[in-house]
């Protein structure tokens, strides 16, 4: 469900309301975004071309921007921690004492 208020002719609000996922899952509370003219121009076209909601889009556009946040949070962290083993010879001795885990030798 999708609603839209005009507030002074000009500001626009798109309201992304809890639904059921494809999991089975449902989203969290609502959330308020406000759109220029432009954008939301841009947004509702595209919406359109893959033949759904401005609301949908707005959730995969969101959903993809936060695995990609996670993601590179996940890689800077395990940079940290190669540069953590790298600088400290207790915890490059452990690193190397247990090695990569394999499967032979059960």
């Amino acid at each position: 469900m999708r609603r839209t208020k005009v507030i002074e002719g000009v500001t626009h609000y798109a309201y992304v309301v809890p639904q059921h996922t494809t999991r089975g899952t449902v989203m969290s509370a609502p959330v308020s975004i406000r759109l220029d003219d432009d954008v939301r121009k841009t947004l509702e076209a595209e919406a359109r071309a893959r033949n759904i909601g401005l609301a949908t889009l707005l959730r995969q556009i969101a959903a993809e921007a936060a695995r990609q946040a996670k993601r590179k949070r996940i890689r800077e962290e395990t940079e940290a921690v190669g540069r953590y083993i790298a600088d400290n010879p207790e915890a490059k001795e452990f690193a190397e004492f247990w090695g990569t885990p394999r499967q032979d030798g059960w």
